[in-house]
């Protein structure tokens, strides 16, 4: 019997877990979507998981118009201005690598 070979490598898992502490982690000011909102800055945690999300989005092998993962508990919440329509494929991809995750502890 062969070894069934994992889904996400042990990079993409550590990338995703790190990104799941910084969501909780945001301190940017309210985004002022009527106002001069390209002029918002980003606190640290959100500059951080940006720089995650880059990071795994290439670990996955994914094409340039692909989010890596969408949090599914964003959905219906109205003041999820950046993505106001759910990724389905972004967040069964989040699903897996949280069910990974967990799996690897």
């Amino acid at each position: 019997m062969t070894k069934k070979q994992p889904k996400f490598s042990a990079e993409a898992i550590a990338t995703f877990r790190r990104m799941q502490v910084l969501e909780g982690q945001c301190e940017c000011p309210e985004l002022d979507w009527l106002g001069e909102y390209w002029k918002h800055e980003m606190c640290e945690a959100c500059e951080e998981y940006l720089r995650l999300h880059s990071r795994l989005h290439g670990l996955l092998h994914l094409q340039p118009w692909e989010l890596a993962v969408q949090n599914p508990a964003y959905e219906g919440n109205p003041d999820n201005k950046a993505y106001p329509k759910p990724d389905r494929e972004a967040q069964a991809r989040y699903r897996e690598l949280d069910k990974s995750a967990h799996a690897s502890q």
